[in-house]
């Protein structure tokens, strides 16, 4: 089979349709079906996914043709300005008989607790290369699925040199012990395997995310503490203007 093409559809009913010759990794999963009768003559069917990864080329990124009168943006320019993407369409091509075949989906969808229509199950991510990642699921980060972040992080430790970056991560280590006997024996592990801060503060970010949804205020109150202060450490203010936007993963 091959991709043909895919296409994003936003809660504002906008759309973006994606060559798949622009596409490198690509995920669609934990499929379901619902079928729901709505009058005497109607019965409807709707596919839904729980998952949905892909890695997105940068010569993608020409200019959006928005549906709206809106101003002259790029596609990846429209994607960094809202996590809003709830379908995705994809259209595979059967390379033996030529048939194609036509998908429809409908994503998950988690509101942001501020009311706003952006899906907290979203999360984006621009490369250094300047190649862009998207991510939905609840729960999940880009390097579940791409490895992309971790890889450019090791390779700013290396830009570093062995002292400082030495430095770096004993400092960020002493930041997390806090956590150590107030978290599970192995989500601390799982913390601690991490060598860059950003991957840390987005396993803390959705750790507090998950104690507030459990009620554990105050261990919410310490995985935000710890996070914000690897954050300062680890990160530029243009990246911490990034996390802010949810430009790159919680």
């Amino acid at each position: 089979m091959k991709l043909k093409s895919i296409t994003l559809h936003f809660e504002t009913f906008e759309t973006i349709e994606i060559d798949g010759k622009h596409i490198g990794g690509f995920v669609v999963d934990d499929f379901s079906t619902t079928i729901r009768k709505y009058s005497d003559d109607s019965v409807g069917k709707t596919h839904r996914a729980g998952t949905f990864a892909v890695e997105i080329d940068k010569d993608a990124d020409t200019e959006y043709k928005h549906q709206f009168a809106m101003p002259k943006m790029s596609i990846f320019e429209r994607l960094d300005q809202c996590r809003d993407i709830s379908g995705l369409s994809f259209v595979l091509e059967d390379t033996k008989t030529g048939e194609i075949e036509d998908n429809f989906y409908y994503l998950t969808w988690s509101w942001a607790e501020d009311g706003s229509f952006v899906n907290e199950a979203q999360t984006n991510y621009r490369s250094k290369a300047g190649n862009y990642y998207i991510v939905v699921k609840d729960g999940a980060i880009i390097d579940d699925f791409f490895g992309v972040l971790e890889a450019e992080e090791y390779r700013e430790l290396e830009a570093m040199g062995d002292e400082a970056a030495e430095k770096l991560i004993v400092d960020i280590n002493a930041m997390q012990d806090v956590l150590k006997d107030k978290m599970p024996k192995e989500l601390y592990e799982e913390l601690d395997s991490y060598i860059g801060g950003k991957a840390k503060v987005r396993m803390l970010d959705r750790l507090a995310k998950d104690a507030r949804k459990a009620d554990k205020q105050d261990l919410a109150e310490a995985y935000d503490s710890v996070r914000e202060q690897i954050l300062k450490r680890c990160c530029s203010p243009k990246e911490i203007e990034r996390y802010r936007n949810g430009e790159w993963p919680k």
